[in-house]
């Protein structure tokens, strides 16, 4: 979805964690491999001692400015960074959208930063209360709207990918959710340019 809209601020805490570092933690912690509702018992317990926790009454209705399949989205005016709080698990699997789990939905994001140069990063999340934990990342507030159909087919394979319906491959990845919705084309000086906010992007499996 293309992000737009003004709210009052809303980051009452430090920047987030790295991506990265804090998937390291979770996999230092014993997450792989353990069932769904073990793995969110992990992550809870991580994200407390890490100090990652959020209130979630700080998240009000006039900083939202936005709602998809998988997030709602509300805007940090004083840093113009989007937060991402994904919808609460109720089918209890462990997964957010296209992933499977809490470590391949924060890998997916890590790798869509490598692989399109965004800045997601980890900001916490929301304890489930007995139930799944919501999580919550955060990103440049991009401005724009989305893309038609063509724009979006030329944008991926110029960068590389082939496909179609959605989902593509190419440089050693598979990246899907390639809908119009989920990217932002934005003018500069040498024309306009896509900048993709939503795509899931994971390793390909290897034959």
């Amino acid at each position: 979805m293309g992000h737009k809209g003004k709210a009052k601020q809303i980051r009452q805490r430090e920047p987030g964690k790295n991506l990265g570092v804090f998937i390291r933690t979770l996999q230092e912690a014993g997450l792989r491999g353990r069932s769904a509702r073990a793995g969110a018992k992990i992550v809870e317990e991580t994200a407390r001692s890490e100090g990652l926790l959020i209130n979630p009454r700080i998240f009000r209705p006039e900083n939202e400015i936005g709602e998809g399949a998988e997030h709602t989205v509300y805007l940090d005016a004083s840093s113009q960074r989007v937060l991402k709080i994904t919808h609460p698990d109720l089918l209890e699997r462990g997964g957010v959208g296209q992933s499977r789990s809490v470590t391949n939905y924060l890998e997916g994001l890590l790798f869509h930063n490598k692989v399109y140069g965004m800045d997601f990063e980890f900001e916490g999340i929301i304890p489930g209360d007995g139930r799944f934990p919501q999580y919550v990342v955060s990103a440049t507030h991009i401005v724009g709207d989305p893309p038609d159909q063509r724009e979006l087919i030329g944008f991926m394979e110029h960068c590389g990918f082939t496909g179609s319906e959605g989902s593509w491959s190419g440089l050693g990845k598979v990246v899907c959710d390639v809908v119009p919705n989920n990217a932002v084309k934005v003018r500069n000086p040498e024309g306009p340019h896509i900048i993709p906010i939503d795509f899931f992007v994971e390793p390909r499996k290897q034959d």
